[in-house]
């Protein structure tokens, strides 16, 4: 159910009735070039003229392609599987995307390195938002899916002692680490080092991940991120998958889960490649908080 909430002293807009531009817009392919450079000009009058009745429009045409989105197996797995959940990452989306007088949508377009960007890139810079909504989301919720694993998957005895002190394990990845903190400075502490780790991913690697997501063609992604050959663009996605994996695998290891347990979780090829990825995380948030210490 769609709530008020505040926009710099005004309430949000309502959420448009569904309506046949609505329906026509769920029949319409979302890969339609012209749908999407429709959508950009509206958002471009949102942020421009703070346009009320262009957001209306917006949210129309972003509606039916959002609930698409959030309805796929592989945009986050149990969130595609219950309407309560999508409709609440969807209204999330409504109310973020237009929050403080449309902040989110004016940082697109203030953006140095989009200035020049077309609507391929709006497109994957709004997937990125839901499925970052969807990610939030997951986390917040009791049954968050990395900590919800079938009974033949979870860990043994051992395991489970110790990943109640998985804390710990992340925050003493650096040998010159303290190795007694106390329980809320190293959940602190840990967080922060995680959330580095998605955080550093990139820029290019992220948008790229973004456009594959969408599924943009090899010379879409190439055009859109200056790389020369459009062969190479399936080694840049390969080296990107990999490195988006690293908070996961990391928070996996952490936990007590077996290199081949983390494969499984994180869609890795094999033992070999999970043990690959936990390292190259460790590497990087040696590397980082090592020099704040």
């Amino acid at each position: 159910m769609l709530g008020m909430g505040s926009n710099e002293g005004r309430p949000f807009r309502m959420c448009p009735p569904r309506d046949d531009s609505v329906e026509a817009g769920r029949q319409a392919t979302d890969g339609q070039a012209g749908v999407w450079e429709h959508a950009m000009e509206l958002a471009r009058h949102v942020v421009s003229d703070t346009n009320d009745a262009a957001w209306s429009a917006l949210w129309n045409a972003l509606l039916p392609r959002f609930q698409a989105w959030v309805r796929r197996p592989d945009f986050l797995g149990p969130v595609s599987e219950r309407e309560d959940w999508r409709n609440d990452v969807v209204t999330t989306a409504w109310e973020r995307l237009q929050h403080a007088n449309y902040k989110k949508l004016r940082s697109f377009f203030e953006s140095r390195d989009r200035c020049d960007a077309d609507a391929a890139v709006f497109r994957a810079w709004l997937f990125r938002v839901l499925k970052n909504i969807g990610v939030d989301y997951l986390r917040s919720l009791p049954e968050h899916l990395r900590r919800r694993t079938r009974r033949s998957e979870r860990p043994s005895a051992a395991q489970s002692e110790r990943s109640s002190e998985h804390w710990q394990a992340i925050v003493t990845l650096d040998s010159d680490a303290l190795q007694a903190v106390d329980p809320v400075t190293c959940e602190v502490l840990a967080e922060k080092m995680l959330r580095h780790l998605d955080d550093c991913i990139p820029e290019r690697q992220r948008r790229a991940l973004d456009l594959a997501e969408i599924g943009a063609d090899p010379q879409t992604i190439a055009r859109v991120l200056g790389i020369d050959d459009p062969a190479g663009v399936q080694t840049f996605l390969i080296r990107a998958r990999d490195r988006s994996c690293y908070r996961l695998a990391l928070e996996l290891w952490s936990r007590g889960y077996d290199d081949g347990d983390i494969a499984a979780q994180c869609n890795l090829r094999d033992r070999h490649h999970a043990s690959q990825i936990v390292h190259a995380a460790k590497e990087v948030l040696r590397r980082a908080f090592r020099a704040e210490r």
